[in-house]
């Protein structure tokens, strides 16, 4: 009885065990000469290391101006939002004399009318999705650090440290210097 509660036990703790996933942010690293913008590796009181996708960059705190950190977001798909099938959905049926109608007893669509349906399906998901798209887009800062130029602020950078990557797959390495 002791090992089937311990091993009901173990698969209750397994099933209920969570890994920390891991989230990357966008950071855009403000300095003198320029912009820097990428996934945020590491953050500290030196410098940040940033990937921009053609490989890692690494940013002296010294010259860094300001960090934003935004969400990395995925590109906008296009959705079907009317959709006009007179056949997808199985609405009619043959009556006695031959001809379609609905079960509720209208008549079937005429050619007319399903192009007309397929236009104006068609324009609506169109405007739908140009009015989506843009809004899809904004993406506001979910932090913004402001350093000044002769030494950058420990408890800033700190705060920053929490975004980044390395942080995030090693808390602990971060936190020891604390205690």
């Amino acid at each position: 009885m002791k090992k089937l509660f311990t091993i009901a036990l173990v698969l209750c703790a397994i099933t209920f065990a969570k890994a920390q996933t891991i989230k990357s942010y966008l950071a855009i690293v403000k300095t003198d000469s320029g912009k820097v913008k990428g996934i945020l590796y590491t953050a500290n009181p030196d410098y940040l290391v940033v990937d921009d996708g053609n490989g890692f960059k690494t940013v002296k705190m010294n010259i860094v101006r300001s960090v934003k950190i935004r969400m990395v977001k995925k590109g906008y798909e296009v959705k079907k939002l009317v959709s006009h099938d007179i056949n997808s959905d199985g609405e009619f049926e043959r009556g006695p004399n031959g001809q379609m109608v609905r079960k509720w007893g209208t008549k079937e669509p005429t050619v007319g009318d399903q192009v007309w349906g397929a236009v104006g399906g068609t324009f609506f998901n169109v405007i739908g999705n140009m009015i989506a798209a843009p809004i899809h887009a904004i993406n506001p800062s979910l932090a913004y650090y402001k350093f000044q130029p002769t030494q950058p602020d420990s408890a800033k950078v700190q705060s920053l440290s929490y975004y980044s990557i390395q942080y995030q797959q090693n808390p602990s390495l971060v936190e020891l210097p604390k205690l």
